[in-house]
């Protein structure tokens, strides 16, 4: 949790009819409610507030329009977009992990929250070796499935370890396409907050393709915190100035 120091958090100036007014929105209090909790957790203070026109109307533009999908893959930090709570406190918390160094990433934030909202964390594994495939998994042997489960629950426990989570992580392990996976997971344990890595190409800035993330973000009803990859590079330079 120390690496999130210094929070940016896009709000609305806009409401309803009113081109400005002097409270926040719901979507916008969602949105600045963790960004106070995060500086307030890791004494940290939010530098720069962005207006940016997220009304109810614009929400739903974000996500036709690809504008979410555009930070995840400009920004060079990790994106949370956030949707309102009946609660302010996260209950579950849902980590698909694909056992690479993103997804270790993901799971240490992930464990990080659950552990300071007393949340249920959730981990999703969806085997993703070549020989499972996806329409016909009869031809996976059980020997073959059993080794890569325990290899799973090998590297799980051993980021688990040493986490007091206050309620045991429940690990699932599936060989179905990672994006119905985990918008069954979603639907099935009321997940409050995704957090996923994105995929990234190290060395072409901004190149993610192939994402699951940017499949789902239009569709999930959570809040979503999206984890860059290791050697991500954000196409967008600032020119220096006095040159």
């Amino acid at each position: 949790m120390k690496r999130f120091k210094k929070p940016l958090v896009g709000v609305g100036l806009s409401w309803g009819d009113c081109f400005v007014s002097d409270k926040l929105s719901e979507p916008n209090a969602e949105a600045v409610r963790p960004a106070l909790w995060l500086a307030r957790l890791n004494s940290a203070s939010i530098d720069f507030l962005f207006a940016l026109d997220l009304s109810a109307i614009a929400q739903e533009l974000i996500a036709e329009s690809s504008t979410g999908i555009k930070l995840m893959r400009k920004c060079p930090c990790a994106v949370w977009v956030t949707q309102p709570l009946a609660a302010q406190e996260l209950d579950s918390i849902l980590v698909p992990h694909d056992l690479r160094p993103v997804g270790d990433q993901a799971m240490d934030l992930g464990c990080s929250m659950a552990k300071l909202q007393n949340a249920q964390l959730h981990v999703l594994l969806a085997a993703e070796y070549p020989e499972f495939d996806y329409m016909f998994p009869a031809r996976v042997s059980s020997e073959r499935k059993r080794t890569y489960r325990n290899e799973v629950v090998r590297h799980i426990d051993t980021q688990i370890t040493g986490v007091d989570l206050r309620l045991p992580a429940k690990v699932h392990f599936v060989i179905e396409p990672p994006d119905l996976t985990i918008m069954n997971c979603i639907e099935q344990h009321a997940i409050d907050l995704l957090v996923m890595g994105t995929v990234g190409s190290t060395g072409i800035s901004g190149y993610i393709t192939g994402n699951t993330v940017e499949h789902l973000l239009p569709r999930i009803p959570c809040s979503l915190l999206a984890v860059k990859p290791p050697g991500f590079k954000s196409p967008v330079v600032l020119e220096r100035s006095g040159r």
